[in-house]
């Protein structure tokens, strides 16, 4: 007959060994029947506390550590679990002073790692370098101190000097999966394209389920412009790990190279289903519907996009055009109006004169000629050779009766075509020769008649 005591401890062992094979929450039921009789056995505690941190009940964690502690003080399996369960609660001052104390009790590589690892979730990395720093003197082995200061490295923006701890995590362990990646994203990061796919090449190799791997080596396809090949390894990605959102986008983007527009709104809807507070896919799914001629659906990515941010200067500027091809000139250019007020000295700056031009356009459309020579000033003030400027201005002034002005514009606009060997229209030439009928200069208007007869001839039997 199986006495009580007996049969608590053969629910310990049940405990371990369903601990053992990973079944939980049968384990946490043997423990509890276990430590009803025997509430201060310091293995079934620990145990217990292994067990809800196994299940991610990181408070009961700590709390049930707690109670081992009280038990033994100098336990440093249980302090080490506390300062675990801490950290999967971001709570990383707590669990770097838990494992200060375990260093108190036995200094080690592997607690400098540990608090490495903490500060530089904190942000603090360089004071993460000097505790991996600390590991590796203690244990010049010790691949994870290597891998953790590569990392730190690489986010401090020195790439080659977190690739020579790459190297000797390596050296180490030639199997080390994830430090081939992250040197293979420093080559890529130093613009080393190859040598990034020879990386991401031997990570398949060694573990041919690495999502991350088939996307990395699809992004240098991209700045390869092998497009056919990138929709293949980021698909791989995308097979592997179905809510992989940035896959989606660059493979809607590689679609959108290739001027395959259906296929890339597929790919960008999906992104967004999977992560819809994303302002880049929106935008990109809107630049889709643009190409098709889908106004209507551009506008409203668009119009999440400034949702999301504000000052997505490019989106309002997208909007406007969209709004113009629809005929709705007046809220196109509140959307110009937005930019110019926001981005004015960028604009400027940079010569993307588009938005002054566009909202010119706009108010042509409107007949408010005079804001429209305006908008063109600014256009010809950016950059004198904008000669679609000059013709757009030499038409408002004709219509606003400045003649002597709009000879000078359609002379500018004429003489580029003319030497260009571009197309010619022949509106220029007839208005041209107006303006010099009502400042009374008849021969000036005769040669200009003279002209677009001759090039009427020309383009009739060329």
């Amino acid at each position: 007959m199986i006495n009580n005591s007996d049969d608590s401890f053969l629910n310990l062992q049940k405990a371990k060994d369903n601990y053992l094979s990973k079944d939980y929450q049968k384990s946490l039921l043997y423990i509890i029947k276990h430590l009803k009789l025997y509430p201060n056995n310091f293995e079934g505690l620990l145990l217990k506390s292994k067990i809800y941190s196994c299940l991610e009940n990181f408070k009961k964690s700590i709390q049930s550590f707690e109670k081992c502690l009280r038990l033994n003080s100098k336990s440093i399996e249980a302090i080490y679990g506390q300062a675990k369960c801490y950290k999967e609660l971001r709570l990383y001052k707590e669990a770097i002073e838990k494992y200060r104390n375990i260093l108190e009790l036995e200094p080690s590589a592997k607690i400098y790692n540990s608090i490495g690892a903490c500060l530089y979730c904190m942000g603090y990395k360089e004071e993460a370098i000097c505790q991996y720093n600390i590991a590796i003197q203690l244990d010049q082995n010790y691949t994870a101190a290597y891998f953790n200061k590569g990392i730190c490295l690489s986010n401090l923006d020195k790439k080659e000097d977190a690739i020579s701890q790459y190297n000797k995590a390596i050296e180490l362990n030639n199997n080390y999966v994830d430090a081939y990646f992250q040197r293979g994203y420093c080559y890529y990061s130093l613009g080393r394209l190859k040598e990034a796919i020879i990386e991401m090449n031997k990570v398949i190799e060694l573990d041919n389920n690495y999502p991350q791997a088939y996307f990395e080596r699809g992004i240098c396809y991209i700045k390869f412009e092998r497009f056919d090949e990138a929709i293949l390894e980021i698909s791989k990605a995308i097979e592997l790990r179905p809510d992989f959102m940035s896959a989606y986008f660059q493979r809607g983007y590689c679609y959108s190279k290739m001027r395959k527009f259906k296929e890339a709104i597929l790919d960008y809807q999906k992104a967004i289903e999977i992560e819809n507070n994303n302002q880049e896919t929106y935008f990109r799914l809107g630049l889709c519907y643009m190409e098709l001629k889908q106004n209507l659906n551009a506008i409203e990515m668009f119009d999440n996009v400034i949702k999301l941010n504000r000052t997505f200067v490019d989106a309002y500027y997208n909007k406007g055009l969209c709004l113009s091809k629809l005929g709705r000139f007046e809220e196109a250019i509140f959307n110009y109006n937005f930019i110019l007020s926001y981005d004015r000295k960028n604009l400027i700056k940079s010569s993307d004169i588009s938005v002054y031009y566009n909202k010119a356009i706009c108010l042509m459309k409107l007949e408010r000629f005079t804001e429209a020579i305006n908008m063109l000033n600014n256009v010809i003030e950016i950059k004198k050779n904008f000669y679609d400027a000059y013709s757009k201005r030499g038409m408002c002034l004709y219509i606003c009766e400045k003649f002597e002005e709009a000879i000078s514009d359609f002379d500018l606009y004429i003489n580029y075509m003319e030497k260009h060997k571009h197309k010619k229209n022949l509106d220029f030439y007839v208005m041209r020769a107006n303006c010099y009928l009502k400042i009374k200069k008849e021969n000036e208007a005769m040669q200009n008649l003279d002209e677009f007869c001759l090039t009427t001839i020309k383009n009739k039997f060329i």
